[in-house]
């Protein structure tokens, strides 16, 4: 048996196309989308979308609860 990483089924074909943030799209993870640094590739664009809707909601629902 060996133990190279390389010779695992699926480890070539599922490689990360950043070799920055891995396709992760977060390069330094902060408290908030503000201050949260995100990586310049795809990943990067789809995590900030994804994190800044959620943020912006959550905000939303907190001046709802506010209101009532």
């Amino acid at each position: 048996m060996r133990y190279d990483l390389n010779d695992l089924p699926g480890e070539l074909e599922n490689r990360p196309n950043c070799s920055s943030c891995l396709d992760e799209g977060i390069l330094e993870m902060g408290s908030d989308v503000q201050s949260t640094t995100f990586c310049d590739c795809d990943a990067g664009e789809e995590t900030f979308e994804a994190m800044a809707d959620g943020q912006s909601e959550m905000e939303m629902e907190c001046q709802d609860i506010e209101e009532w």
